[in-house]
């Protein structure tokens, strides 16, 4: 799942289905987006269903932040070059 926070402040959550940082379009295609986070609704009864559509394009320049969520990495899909935050403070007081 990926979230991703545009510059309203709105916060939608989907399946990840692609990403694209350079060319005429740049941005993230959600798969069975959901709003998860509305910061202008004061309570919920304020909240309004949105239908939104089975994919949505979220253009670069209004993305403020960008999550992965519940990803899965097995140990053999990590390159040599790769250290957790852990590993890299040994030692290090840290």
């Amino acid at each position: 799942m990926l979230r991703v926070q545009v510059q309203s402040g709105v916060v939608y959550e989907g399946v990840y289905a692609i990403g694209n940082v350079e060319g005429e379009t740049p941005g993230v295609l959600l798969r069975f987006p959901r709003v998860i986070r509305e910061p202008n609704l004061t309570s919920d009864k304020d909240k309004v269903v949105t239908k939104l559509p089975k994919k949505l394009f979220l253009d670069l320049p209004n993305i403020v932040q960008v999550v992965a969520r519940d990803v899965s990495i097995h140990p053999d899909d990590i390159p040599d070059e790769f250290d957790t935050d852990a590993n890299i403070s040994k030692g290090r007081a840290g």
